[in-house]
């Protein structure tokens, strides 16, 4: 996903999303979160139709979209939405990467186009007009492991001793983020 300048972007255009008051951790060996007090606040807005347009129009510019790149998938990218739900828009959420920086990530925007036409796709989303990207977006080809020639315990059923973990596994991560939060 692109990280965006997040002094650049027109929050009052955009859907607030707070957090949750009383905040759930996501393992049930924690009984509360182990960061406590205030919550940086989130925002949405979506894509329209000159979005689409634009991503229809760099197509040709990507190469994992015309499916030249083959393996597992993580989250979808505004591509492959578009590709296969273009005739409604999608949400974007506007999220803080943390207390001490104004660097924004863009949930919802992850894509492989050319730098110039992310600026071009993000610059159509309202609030996102005259927005600066700091980190272009990028794809990342990788190879996969069989699951079927693994333990449960992710060790290799061919080389003892060596173990995988994450998107080799064809996993989309979020399963290793979340043994590490228990």
């Amino acid at each position: 996903l692109p990280r965006l300048d997040g002094s650049t972007i027109n929050f009052e255009v955009c859907s607030d999303q707070p957090g949750d008051d009383s905040p759930v951790p996501f393992s049930f060996l924690n009984d509360e979160p182990k960061i406590q007090g205030d919550q940086m606040p989130c925002y949405m807005t979506r894509t329209n139709e000159k979005t689409h347009q634009i991503v229809v129009d760099s197509l040709h510019l990507n190469k994992h979209v015309r499916e030249e790149v083959k393996g597992p998938r993580y989250c979808p990218s505004i591509e492959s939405k578009v590709l296969k739900f273009g005739h409604r828009s999608h949400q974007v959420w506007l999220e803080p990467e943390g207390r001490r920086t104004k660097t924004i990530y863009p949930q919802g925007l992850s894509c492989t186009m050319p730098e110039e036409v992310q600026l071009q796709m993000i610059q159509s989303v309202r609030g996102l007009e005259n927005v600066v990207i700091t980190q272009p977006g990028y794809g990342v080809e990788y190879d996969f492991i069989d699951p079927r020639q693994l333990r449960p315990s992710l060790e290799t059923k061919r080389i003892k001793g060596l173990f995988f973990a994450g998107q080799i596994n064809g996993t989309t991560g979020y399963e290793e983020a979340d043994r590490k939060s228990g």
